[in-house]
């Protein structure tokens, strides 16, 4: 346990600098695209991963999928330090704005400084207490689907996790697509149209939450789940790219890695809270899933006041030394 906790670390390294490499490579008519595409290989990772894990286990046993993995991630290291080129800090909108000779990059600034600078900024707050309760509501379905679709409807365990897994996933990713190609485009017209993308994920997700909890069979429910996943996937893939807006570049990797903290943590404690719900006071899981569907519209006021009242004026301050106003 200790050791698969550890690997965890791998992804705290991982997300930041990825996230804020892709910032840099793109501007705010294409960062959406770019980071809902990104985020088409985390769902397509979780349903292949799970596939091929569960195949090198049958066959080899359990520890083949782990050195497999293992064996590759050095690889893919490898790859990376040969080819990935480090851009310049916000270099795609420096180039656009002709700017890049002339501005230097921003010095590195102390963890304090962030936290002072985050503190003024709102958008930036709402943002990140939506993603902890986004990430609460996903975690709810993530872990405990496969055994409610089992206890519920006597899936055997394979057909269950994929059941569970593929369908929505799946969904997720056609939806993750969809949010960065709508989210480019409302950002071209409204300062806060990536945030006000999300929002629009986490309204149409509300009834199918709850839609989702109240099925007695197998089928209507699979739909749901499915249908929710196109809904999370249209919000996922709006993230990164609504913080990146909001905050200076020279912060963007320090404002990932901690609305990631903040974000798990939401994860963890739904995870846990559900099982205690579940036991102590006697609900069922259906009834606990239509519950969450209060917290995703808590999420979707948090963005819509995020995105419609606080976001053009934290733009203008985050971008007013690198490019004209907008």
């Amino acid at each position: 346990m200790i050791v698969r906790a550890t690997e965890g670390l791998g992804e705290t390294f991982y997300f930041p600098a990825t996230m804020s490499l892709i910032s840099d490579y793109h501007t705010k008519r294409t960062r959406s695209r770019a980071m809902g595409l990104h985020q088409t290989s985390v769902y397509a990772g979780t349903i292949g991963g799970t596939a091929i894990a569960g195949y090198l286990a049958q066959e080899y046993g359990w520890q083949a999928p782990f050195k497999v993995f293992g064996i590759a991630g050095v690889v893919l290291a490898v790859v990376l330090f040969i080819f990935l080129r480090e851009p310049a800090r916000n270099e795609a909108e420096r180039l656009e704005a002709k700017t890049l000779d002339e501005t230097p990059n921003p010095p590195p600034i102390p963890l304090t400084q962030f936290m002072r600078e985050l503190v003024h900024t709102p958008s930036a707050l709402l943002l990140i207490a939506a993603f902890f309760g986004a990430n609460s509501v996903a975690f709810v379905f993530v872990t405990w689907m496969p055994k409610y679709l089992g206890d519920r409807f006597h899936m055997s365990l394979g057909t269950a996790a994929f059941s569970a897994a593929f369908y929505f996933r799946m969904a997720s990713i056609v939806g993750s697509l969809f949010g960065g190609w709508l989210a480019d485009r409302a950002r071209m017209v409204l300062p806060g149209g990536r945030i006000l993308s999300q929002a629009f994920g986490a309204v149409i997700g509300i009834p199918l939450i709850y839609l989702s909890g109240v099925q007695v069979e197998a089928v209507p429910l699979l739909i749901f789940l499915t249908l929710f996943g196109f809904a999370e996937g249209i919000y996922d893939a709006n993230i990164w790219a609504s913080m990146y807006d909001v905050v200076h570049p020279s912060r963007r990797a320090t404002m990932l890695g901690f609305a990631n903290m903040i974000g798990w943590l939401g994860g963890g404690v739904a995870t846990v809270g559900t099982g205690i719900v579940i036991t102590r006071l006697h609900m069922t899981y259906g009834q606990v899933l239509s519950a969450t569907a209060s917290i995703y519209a808590v999420v979707a006021v948090l963005l819509i006041v995020a995105g419609g009242v606080f976001a053009p004026r934290d733009i203008r301050h985050a971008q007013a030394d690198l490019v004209p106003a907008e």
